[in-house]
């Protein structure tokens, strides 16, 4: 499934898939190929999550730099 080696990509994960993909699966297979549809659906869900909160981990890492540098506490 392409979507699920996509979001691996993004979260920076893809050298961990066969470990991320052996330990969802209890072991029975390496391969997105291999996993059952019900696996990859919710594998693919726990990954977007996960992205969503880094999303907003992000932000909020952004927003507290912003204010650092308008008090003057950052310079450029």
């Amino acid at each position: 499934m392409v979507a699920i080696r996509a979001s691996l990509h993004r979260q920076g994960l893809l050298a961990y898939k066969e470990e991320i993909i052996s330990s969802f699966t209890g072991e029975r297979t390496v391969h997105i190929g291999g996993m059952t549809r019900k696996e990859a659906w919710q594998l693919l869900q726990m990954l977007n999550e996960s992205q969503g909160e880094q999303n907003k981990s992000l932000k909020l890492i952004k927003k507290l730099f912003a204010m650092a540098h308008e008090l003057g506490w950052i310079k450029e």
